[in-house]
């Protein structure tokens, strides 16, 4: 059967619009048949059903075009229409190692909207963090709406993480005079990203979400309201320069800036600035303007905040002292202490990170280095950071590292499998960090903290942020005090959970100590003496039962006899 998605109906109700749909072919297993709905913040007034199509046929055009598949619809807009191949080029160049098939798109009819725009405002996508913060700064006269999707980064379930979030971007809209509209989807619950991660994304070392969906999937969101507010652009926030060669994003110029609907465009934005010169304009204009600004960086938080020891927001603390501010004054809640443990660890933790590349990685911090010769002498940096001024950035542990990984298999009621588990890369003889948010329908978990022979020590392990006293079960170990020593690259612990807490992430601190071939070898040795310790206790207990089995048998005749003596008695 060929692959094929056919919408059947889009339902409008108030604020918010339902999609019906239905997946025919094999590609099916890449689908949830979970509900698709998107809750806007207002009534739709004016709305088309050509350009309320446009979320949902962006969110499933890579898998279409990966997949040769048709997506079947009766009405869309003109101006997307014509760009969508422009769009499948920018992701055919990303990924010249992948095949996209040719036009998926069957329709009945294409419509044209350009002609009702008054092209006035602009609109400006804003989660929070560095990037977004950036962008609306630069184009702060312009008054840009904020617009703010609940689903993307904080899971459409998890309403307490939302809330942190939304009540963040009100404080922000207050602050600057800005309207803020925000959208709740489900639109990632409609795609099985694991089965593309180990089917798709992993060969290109990224994952679906970051490689794949998340650039045009979240801007089309914006698509049914650019009547409504008279958009004449949108901007998206760069998370990468020109420079950062080999690094692969679903959230590019060369895609987003082609995206186009109701005549409305998109501006991939500060794609000329890196990460740390956007730090310097922001702790910049904060000075100037006195406004206050408190940004959300945390991509490991379920609660919506900043962690403050993730590498993320280590890395953006680090930029934001190396412009001589304090990270406190940008919404890092963190004590004198912690600020200085994160300065000395940072280099030593290894963080389980997948994307981007080692080289994106040394220049980045290369970048806060520089920063700190620009705005400290080395007698005035901080004490705790002082060993970094001429450090070697190649050095840090941040680096890839395709041979040895972490895995985490999920357990929906049919047991463990590769299918429902997820793989991070982890670090030999190092501290590693693993963070995975855990799907809702999870009832079992199984951690195999890396691919190797190895001696493991479980440091600390968090349910939804907090420490756990539970313990995590060893499953072909040997134990030695607090340390499991496996012989075999299929190291692996139950990880239990509670019935009756929700847990939607998990992390694992642990040391991983690779066993080397001495190592493996006088274990195994070990094992032998203790086998052989084990078989002479056996022998000796042997013999010894059957010295008593013995001294039974022979008292056990002696009652016979007796027994025999006994009845002869009885007769005379």
């Amino acid at each position: 059967m060929k692959n094929r998605i056919i919408l059947v109906d889009i339902l409008v109700i108030e604020n918010c619009v339902k999609y019906d749909y239905k997946v025919e072919g094999e590609w099916s297993r890449f689908f949830t048949n979970n509900e698709f709905y998107i809750q806007y913040s207002s009534r739709i007034k004016n709305y088309a059903m050509e350009t309320l199509c446009i979320p949902f046929v962006c969110n499933i055009l890579p898998i279409a075009w990966l997949y040769d598949a048709e997506i079947v619809l009766d009405s869309i807009d003109e101006s997307f229409y014509n760009c969508i191949s422009d769009l499948k080029n920018g992701y055919m160049n990303m990924y010249p190692m992948l095949e996209f098939s040719d036009q998926v798109i069957k329709t009945r009819k294409i419509i044209s909207r350009t002609s009702v725009l008054k092209k006035d405002r602009a609109g400006c996508l804003f989660s929070g963090g560095v990037d977004a913060f950036s962008t609306m700064i630069s184009h702060y006269e312009e008054r840009p709406i904020l617009f703010t999707l609940w689903g993307a980064d904080v899971d459409v379930e998890n309403k307490e993480g939302w809330n942190v979030v939304s009540e963040h971007i009100n404080q922000v809209s207050k602050a600057f005079g800005l309207e803020y509209a925000p959208i709740k989807s489900s639109f990632r619950k409609v795609i099985n990203e694991m089965a593309l991660n180990e089917e798709i994304a992993k060969k290109v070392h990224d994952d679906w979400w970051h490689g794949f969906q998340h650039g045009i999937s979240i801007l089309s969101h914006i698509a049914p309201l650019v009547i409504e507010y008279n958009l004449d652009k949108v901007y998206i926030a760069s998370s990468f320069t020109s420079e950062d060669v080999g690094v692969t994003c679903a959230s590019d110029p060369t895609i987003d800036n082609f995206l186009i609907f109701s005549g409305c465009r998109v501006i991939h934005d500060g794609y000329e600035n890196d990460r740390q010169r956007k730090i310097h304009n922001i702790c910049q204009f904060r000075r100037e303007t006195k406004i206050p600004i408190e940004v959300r960086v945390c991509y490991e938080s379920v609660n919506g905040d900043n962690c403050c020891h993730c590498e993320k927001c280590t890395r953006t603390m680090l930029g934001i002292i190396a412009e001589g501010e304090d990270p406190r004054d940008f919404g890092f809640c963190c004590s004198d202490e912690q600020i200085t443990k994160m300065m000395q660890a940072f280099k030593e933790i290894a963080y389980g990170l997948v994307y981007p590349n080692r080289i994106w990685r040394e220049k980045t911090y290369s970048q806060i280095q520089n920063a700190f010769k620009s705005n400290y002498k080395k007698d005035s940096m901080p004490d705790a950071l002082k060993w970094f001024w001429d450090y070697d950035c190649k050095k840090l542990n941040i680096t890839e590292n395709r041979d040895s990984y972490a895995q985490i298999y999920f357990d929906f009621g049919n047991g463990f499998s590769e299918e429902n588990s997820t793989k991070m890369y982890c670090w030999k003889d190092k501290i590693n960090i693993l963070k995975v948010k855990l799907p809702p329908e999870t009832i079992n978990i199984r951690f195999d903290p890396t691919n190797f022979d190895c001696e493991c020590t479980i440091m600390e392990v968090k349910y939804n942020g907090l420490k756990s006293e539970k313990t995590l079960v060893p499953v072909n170990n040997l134990n030695q005090g607090n340390t499991d020593v496996f012989l075999t690259n299929d190291p692996q612990y139950l990880v239990p959970i509670s019935r009756n807490i929700e847990v939607r992430e998990l992390e694992i601190q642990y040391y991983c100590r690779a066993l080397d071939k001495d190592e493996i070898i006088e274990k195994c040795n070990e094992l032998l003496m203790q086998e052989q310790e084990i078989n002479n206790e056996l022998k000796s207990k042997v013999l010894l039962l059957e010295q008593e089995l013995k001294i039974l048998q022979e008292r056990k005749s002696l009652f016979r006899r007796m027994k025999r003596k006994l009845r002869v008695f009885d007769k005379n």
